[in-house]
């Protein structure tokens, strides 16, 4: 009686590993799915921004432009801070503006540290390189491919900082180009299709949303869908007290 005492404890204790083993198992495999089912919603729109581009391009649709206020997706564009957060600042943006360099070097350290960092504003960048501009379209995607390894903000600061190697296409001499994975790098650059597609899919929203010159801003709400909206444009790199006024004043609305 004893014995099958045992053996009953021990079934159960069994049944019990088994159970909390497949739990587990089934809690893994539902982080995983989650996983794949965000990365494959970002491939679609991905895919679906990239087909109007061609279809533009082609003249089968016309752009039509936003009017202001107007919902703009913020997927596909690259991301600083938090991915909720109450307020967004669309930047279209090129490594060549002058403009450009003096927002990102003099302004944009100050509103990431008192916004973004705090995760009161999620801050979008889209790229803009304007033709007249020969190196710009390269250094976009440099952007984009440093992004791919957390270090998008390091390398445009870096782009900035060396305008005059930027200018002469030298960007391998470029010190935050070289810290990047050299392996990981090289192979984002080689899909040089889907970087052509990713800018040309900026330029044409920019150009949607009245982009006539960079920096270009666009500062509204985010809703639930996870879109801007009531937007205003911004345009010129503006002091940092008329940025704090904006997202003040959109913040406690």
């Amino acid at each position: 009686m004893q014995f099958s005492y045992k053996i009953l404890v021990l079934a159960f204790t069994l049944i019990c590993f088994n159970t909390s083993v497949k739990a587990q198992a089934q809690s893994s495999d539902i982080d995983n799915l989650k996983l794949q089912v965000n990365s494959l919603s970002q491939m679609v729109e991905q895919l679906r921004a990239n087909q109007i581009v061609m279809a533009r391009k082609l003249g089968l649709v016309k752009p039509k432009e936003l009017v202001q206020g107007e919902a703009v997706p913020i997927t596909g564009g690259i991301l600083e801070g938090e991915r909720q957060a109450k307020v967004v600042i669309m930047e279209f943006t090129d490594i060549q503006c002058p403009y450009c360099r003096k927002f990102g070097l003099e302004v944009f350290p100050d509103l990431k540290k008192k916004y973004i960092d705090t995760g009161k504003v999620l801050f979008v960048n889209r790229q803009n390189p304007i033709a007249s501009h020969k190196q710009a379209k390269t250094a976009s995607k440099y952007l984009i491919c440093a992004a791919e390894q957390n270090l998008f903000s390091e390398v445009k600061n870096g782009l900035f900082e060396e305008g005059t190697l930027v200018a002469k296409g030298s960007f391998n001499d470029i010190g935050v180009i070289a810290n990047l994975d050299q392996g990981k790098l090289k192979q984002c650059l080689a899909n040089d299709t889907l970087l052509e597609q990713k800018i040309a899919a900026d330029l044409e929203l920019g150009k949607r949303m009245g982009v006539a010159s960079t920096p270009s801003f666009f500062v509204g709400l985010q809703d639930e869908s996870g879109s801007l909206v009531k937007w205003v444009k911004v345009v010129g790199a503006k002091p940092i007290e008329y940025f704090v006024e904006l997202l003040d004043k959109m913040l406690a609305s």
